[in-house]
């Protein structure tokens, strides 16, 4: 299995982070998503995986755009796949 160094996509919304990760694996190409939210803390940013009531919604909105951002790239791998079959 090979990952790339950089996340292809950063999704944020509020403190919450989505990023999207493009993996080759046995059968192809597969994403993965690293979430997580960054709070200040006195004059530090820190992150964080854990949330709070506040932060749900924020969260939520970014894994649906996360979700949404996966399907598109599936759905171009399969074009893909496709038109190399039809050649």
């Amino acid at each position: 299995m090979t990952t790339t160094n950089k996340p292809i996509m950063k999704i944020s919304v509020g403190g919450c982070h989505a990023a999207i990760w493009q993996n080759i694996g046995q059968y192809g190409r597969y994403y993965t998503v690293s979430f997580d939210r960054t709070y200040k803390n006195g004059d530090d940013y820190k992150s964080t995986q854990r949330l709070g009531f506040d932060d749900l919604l924020n969260a939520a909105k970014v894994m649906d755009a996360a979700h949404s951002k996966i399907m598109e790239l599936r759905a171009d791998d399969q074009q893909i796949i496709t038109d190399t079959e039809a050649a």
